[in-house]
């Protein structure tokens, strides 16, 4: 069977009466998609939110902190030592033979 063949055997709209490019409803369909969008609405202000959300997020952290802080037994934070890195010893200037 040839797969066109099938493909046009399983088409649901195979029956179905296509208009034409011509035709009032094509007209329509075309002049609605090519037609200017509507104004678009004033933007909304999103930033009316945003100091409270950070100013609760700055407490939430530093309370966080403290009580991290004031936890008994937990090791305090020394930072490491750092490694001191020391150049290689200067080379002698007799040959080896």
């Amino acid at each position: 069977m040839d797969l066109d063949t099938m493909l046009a055997g399983a088409a649901p709209a195979r029956q179905v009466s296509l208009d034409g490019p011509d035709s009032p409803a094509a007209v329509s369909l075309y002049r609605r998609i090519t037609a200017q969008p509507p104004a678009a609405a004033p933007a909304r202000r999103r930033g009316r939110f945003a100091v409270p959300a950070l100013t609760a997020a700055a407490v939430a952290g530093a309370s966080a902190t403290v009580a991290l802080a004031l936890i008994p037994g937990s090791p305090p934070r020394i930072p490491a030592p750092r490694r001191i890195l020391t150049p290689p010893p200067p080379r002698s200037s007799a040959r080896r033979r």
